[in-house]
């Protein structure tokens, strides 16, 4: 989903001023775009937490040749 398709809400939040000023000047981001850009990672991490967690309890449909079978179309 597109930040602007999205439900705002505006903050204020401190931090530390120079690891603000070290991250715009490495990402040429303002700080809005940095902000967001670090919130959208942390929830692809979480997401990716919680697949490492499902690891070994989900169940696979198909085998490896049905799998490998697919690099092939």
């Amino acid at each position: 989903t597109r930040p602007q398709d999205m439900e705002m809400q505006k903050i204020t939040v401190e931090v530390p001023k120079q690891w603000l000023d070290d991250l715009k000047e490495s990402t040429g981001l303002g700080t809005t775009e940095l902000i967001r850009d670090t919130l959208k990672d942390r929830r692809a991490r979480e997401a990716q937490l919680a697949l490492l967690e499902m690891r070994g309890k989900y169940p696979f449909l198909m085998d490896i040749a049905e799998m490998r079978s697919w690099e092939d179309e």
